[in-house]
């Protein structure tokens, strides 16, 4: 989840689940509303590893999850 800011793209929380029906209530959970989601279906877990720690590692967002 991310906010358009000022200063630019604000990350807010990084996520990965196995399972997509969960994916908005984890982020109720943390705090996030119902905002709106970004979501990638169909990719090979190693890519969607290494995109959720590259996109950590790039804007340190304040809430990530690991529902793996």
């Amino acid at each position: 989840m991310a906010e358009h800011a000022p200063e630019g793209l604000v990350v807010l929380l990084v996520g990965v689940t196995n399972d997509l029906s969960r994916s908005q209530r984890l982020a109720r959970e943390a705090g996030l509303g119902d905002k709106p989601l970004f979501v990638r279906l169909n990719v090979a877990r190693r890519s969607r590893d290494q995109e959720h720690e590259d996109i950590v590692a790039q804007y340190a967002p304040p809430k990530v999850i690991d529902d793996a």
